[in-house]
C-alpha cells in the first residue's frame, strides 16, 4: 500500500516536470526563437507581439470590435463544445 503511493506520488512528480519544461520550452521558443527567425529570415523590424498590439491599436474602433466579436465567436464555440461533448 506504501509502495503503490509513492509510486504514484513519483509519477505525478513526473508529469509536473515534464509539463513545466515543455511549457517553458514553448514559451522561450514564441518568445525569443521565432522572432528572432523573424529578424533574420524575413527583415522584421519589429516583435510580433508589440506589432500585433500597435496594428489593433492604430484603427481601435474597427479592429477591436473585430476582435471582440472573434474571441466572442470563439468562446461560443468552446462552452457549445464542452457542452455537446458531455452529453
Amino acid at each position: 500500500m506504501l509502495c503503490s503511493t509513492t509510486l504514484s506520488e513519483v509519477r505525478t512528480n513526473n508529469e509536473i516536470w515534464r509539463s513545466l519544461i515543455f511549457f517553458s520550452s514553448r514559451r522561450i521558443i514564441m518568445i525569443v526563437i521565432i522572432p528572432a527567425w523573424m529578424q533574420f529570415v524575413q527583415d522584421f523590424h519589429m516583435h510580433p507581439f508589440l506589432w500585433v498590439l500597435s496594428f489593433i491599436f492604430s484603427e481601435p474602433l474597427k479592429r477591436l470590435s473585430l476582435c471582440a466579436y472573434w474571441v466572442c465567436v470563439i468562446c461560443v464555440s468552446v462552452l457549445r463544445f464542452y457542452k455537446h461533448f458531455k452529453e
